[in-house]
């Protein structure tokens, strides 16, 4: 509830046609500005963190993982190029 209450709703919520849009641009523009071996690290919500995960994979962050937070949830994804 914190979250919603101190966050614009614009970054919250995505139009449910293309629910990867942000990560989709984040990955673009980390193909363009990492070095080799760079990394890019993401928050994700734990119930589409598999989605994001293939996402990198299938862009060439072919070392990348699903990382826990602090709960034990699948929140973040760690991507190697």
């Amino acid at each position: 509830m914190w979250v919603k209450k101190y966050e614009p709703e614009i970054a919250l919520w995505v139009d449910d046609k293309d629910p990867l849009i942000f990560y989709r641009k984040i990955i673009a523009f980390a193909k363009l500005h990492l070095k080799k071996d760079g990394a890019c690290l993401v928050e994700t919500n734990e119930f589409n963190a598999e989605k994001v995960l293939e996402l990198f994979k299938a862009t060439g962050f072919d070392r990348s993982e699903i990382k826990k937070d602090i709960m034990e949830k699948d929140r973040m994804i760690q991507a190697h190029r």
